[in-house]
């Protein structure tokens, strides 16, 4: 069983909606997770003709750091606590609902063509993946 039963749900999410690579050494995972997927979000709206083939790799890099992070803070909340994985899935897969949620609201709000939303989307696209 993998580390992180839904990482084929959070894989598929992000393939479909992108992501980015990261350095190795970045402090927050999940600050990461969170504005690569938000701007995954926008990217995958607004920019039809993205390609996405080439960011798989940094898509199941940020979603396995995002886990591991998630589940240190678990363990961190409830040392020896049972359930500790599913737990952090359940985070993670909220998190990544919230996410979508706020992305589709900033479209909604400000459109494709807003001048913030296309920095986003062009910083997105233009990261060494």
């Amino acid at each position: 069983m993998p580390r992180h039963k839904n990482v084929s749900v959070a894989l598929l999410a992000m393939s479909l909606l992108s992501g980015g690579a990261i350095a190795a050494d970045a402090p927050d995972a999940l600050a990461v997770f969170d504005d690569t997927f938000l701007a995954a979000t926008l990217t995958d709206a607004c920019n039809l003709s993205f390609d996405w083939s080439k960011t798989q790799k940094g898509i199941a890099e940020i979603s396995l750091r995002a886990f591991d992070e998630m589940l240190a803070k678990v363990h961190e909340a409830d040392p020896g606590g049972e359930a500790a994985e599913d737990k952090a899935n359940t985070a993670l897969d909220l998190r990544t609902k919230t996410l979508l949620r706020q992305g589709k609201d900033m479209i909604a709000e400000k459109g494709c063509r807003d001048a913030e939303l296309q920095k986003r989307i062009k910083d997105f696209a233009d990261r060494a993946w």
